[in-house]
């Protein structure tokens, strides 16, 4: 019961951190799916920067 406690506990750390990276949020996209990630986050953030000066005025 113990080692089965173990087994499930690393399978979701380690599960939980494939997706992990240690680049910055400035580096450019390597695939094509960062590319496509990259661009609707700046998108999101032209949006979010439009909908708080429009808010100010």
């Amino acid at each position: 019961m113990k080692s089965f406690f173990y087994l499930i506990t690393a399978s979701i750390l380690f599960t939980g951190c494939t997706n992990l990276t240690f680049q910055s949020g400035d580096t450019a996209p390597k695939t094509e799916h960062d590319k496509i990630i990259y661009n609707q986050q700046q998108a999101l953030k032209d949006q979010q920067q439009a909908a708080i000066d429009n808010y100010r005025y």
